[in-house]
């Protein structure tokens, strides 16, 4: 490994994930430990500052410079230190070009003020400038002003190789049959150039992560060049590296296995049961699974078993799955067991008996479990009772409530309406819609803030937790978690924000985790 005293990242699809609307927490965690290890941080984007506003806030905080406009606009502080502008002929030739030309709009931006159309652009063009600007530019004809930048849309085949031509593809950045022309030999290699100047450092000890055709003069000028996985296959071919996609962990992976971060001290784990750790449709875990777990125990590492099942509906898991774990989490966080002793978090008790006269007179099915951990159907249908056999191998005997405090309730509607209404009983409990049932616990209990509370009782912090789960129950335990793993079965939402996404339960999927991230070998 080179040594590396700066490091740049482009934006869109590298630092920040359009496919999640977001930058993924463990680049985050990467860009804050970086910037603590004292490397010297930038971005370098095709953006312009006025298309800044379309990104989250103070995502640019942590960054020593901002490198905007393919090179043409350096910021440090909030303020422009260097701008490139296009040379006036050049300009003009740009623009005599381009109003020649029939159905082809621009966009021309000057050194000062607000960009313009020259004509009246179409409704697809206003809304992407709507929806990465905040507004729309004015039309207004070019009279000559000093330009840093012109873009062009809806190029045809035979007008981009015009515009190539014209331009020179050092200054041309082109997606589709549109193009940013900017000042001559101006890109993003000038960029890196220009960076290595003002700090001072050689153009090796530079690295950059990039995703896009544009990011190809940035990895070939750096001494060090990633290709995300995400990324374009022709940038590939120029990185002396490629790492996961960042949506995967990718960004903070690379970073931790060549040291230029420490990794996070994952000593804490928890897993979901159903579809995590244990496949229902064959009443067992799989032996990857076994393995993975006792060499975490080995290394040192806590497990824990965090699930929305009672005791009750734990009766027919093998005993030798029971045993690996250190402490169990049951009814998301109604009742934990840690070290033989017993917590329990009542639901608010006047809150249960009106939600029970509700679910009675609408014949709503539901479960409830008493706070001596008795698991109860009421109301119930062969559906329910199925999917109980199914799930849990035990079906809970059907009584009706009987005004005894509750640690966790699970309901079954027929229609949206009685979920509404039930949310307006339960004010100060916590509901968490599933896709069947709704679950209910105590207001400030649930998976997340239950694995948060194990972790503490151990002595450990947020950051030395990792989560795996698949279900929408799953969501807040992979958000609080430093890492948060879903499975390759697991449903949308909890795909959506994990930290990284592994294989299904039966591809292994927990070992195939353990391992990418080193904490067993393989």
């Amino acid at each position: 490994m080179k040594d590396i005293r700066g490091i740049i990242f482009d934006v869109d699809d590298t630092l920040y994930s359009h496919k999640l609307n977001r930058v993924p927490e463990l680049t985050k965690y990467t860009i804050k430990k970086l910037k603590e290890n004292g490397y010297i941080l930038g971005v370098c984007t095709s953006r312009f500052p006025r298309e800044f506003s379309s990104l989250p806030e103070h995502i640019f905080d942590d960054f020593d410079m901002i490198i905007a406009g393919t090179g043409s606009i350096y910021i440090r502080n909030g303020k422009v230190l260097h701008i490139e502008k296009i040379d006036e002929s050049d300009a003009k030739t740009y623009i005599d070009y381009l109003d020649q030309q029939e159905n082809l709009y621009y966009l021309w931006t000057p050194v000062e003020g607000n960009p313009h159309f020259s004509s009246e652009p179409s409704e697809r063009i206003k809304k992407h400038h709507l929806d990465w600007d905040g507004e729309c530019p004015t039309v207004q004809k070019w009279n000559g002003e000093t330009l840093c930048n012109i873009v062009y849309y809806d190029a045809n085949e035979k007008q981009t190789q015009e515009i190539i031509d014209l331009v020179g593809e050092n200054s041309l950045e082109t997606w589709g049959n549109n193009g940013h022309m900017n000042p001559k030999n101006i890109d993003k290699a000038y960029g890196i150039k220009y960076f290595s100047k003002y700090y001072g450092l050689d153009l090796n000890e530079i690295l950059c992560f990039g995703d896009g055709q544009n990011d190809i003069s940035m990895l070939k000028t750096a001494g060090m060049g990633v290709a995300v996985g995400n990324g374009n296959d022709e940038l590939k071919k120029y990185a002396d590296f490629v790492c996961d996609p960042i949506e995967n962990a990718g960004i903070y992976t690379f970073c931790a296995d060549h040291n230029l971060i420490d990794p996070i001290d994952s000593t804490i784990f928890f897993f979901d049961i159903d579809g995590t750790t244990f496949r229902n449709d064959i009443q067992a875990s799989p032996e990857s699974t076994i393995s993975t777990i006792h060499m975490l125990r080995k290394k040192g590492k806590k497990c824990c078993i965090c699930t929305s099942r009672s005791s009750d509906e734990m009766i027919h898991l093998p005993e030798d799955y029971l045993n690996m774990f250190d402490a169990i989490i049951r009814l998301a966080g109604g009742h934990i067991t840690i070290d033989g002793n017993d917590f329990y978090q009542e639901i608010n008790h006047d809150e249960v008996c009106q939600a029970v006269k509700y679910l009675d007179k609408n014949h709503i099915p539901y479960r409830f479990v008493t706070i001596d951990e008795k698991s109860y159907l009421y109301n119930s249908t062969e559906f329910v009772r199925e999917l109980f056999r199914y799930q849990y191998g035990m079906v809970p005997p059907e009584k009706k409530y009987e005004n005894e405090k509750v640690i966790h309730l699970q309901y079954y509607p027929f229609e949206e309406s009685q979920n509404d209404d039930l949310n307006k009983i339960f004010t100060n409990s916590l509901i968490t819609h599933l896709k069947i049932s709704h679950e209910v616990t105590q207001g400030n209990i649930d998976k997340g803030n239950a694995i948060l509370k194990v972790a503490e009782y151990y002595g450990h912090d947020r950051e030395n937790t990792v989560a795996f789960g698949d279900g929408e129950n799953d969501i807040t335990m992979l958000k609080k978690a430093q890492i948060g793993i879903a499975m390759g079965n697991a449903c949308q939402q909890c795909l959506d924000i994990a930290d990284y996404v592994t294989d299904r339960i039966e591809d292994d999927g927990l070992y195939n985790a353990c391992k990418h991230f080193k904490w067993i070998e393989s």
